[in-house]
């Protein structure tokens, strides 16, 4: 006898590799914008944000 059937083992395993992947695929999708946007400079950040407070 089996102590644990094999389909439930498999479909443990299937799960926990699809939210592994998704994990995978949220990093990298997040590290390419954070590339694409280091031209956005400290200085650029703080004209941003006396515009902002200025209510303009």
């Amino acid at each position: 006898m089996q102590l644990v059937d094999t389909s439930s083992l498999l479909a443990v395993f299937f799960f926990g590799l699809l939210c592994f992947l998704l994990t995978i695929i949220l990093f990298v999708s997040l590290a390419y914008e954070s590339y694409k946007k280091k031209d956005y400079t400290q200085v650029d950040y703080l004209i941003n944000g006396m515009y902002a407070d200025s209510g303009v």
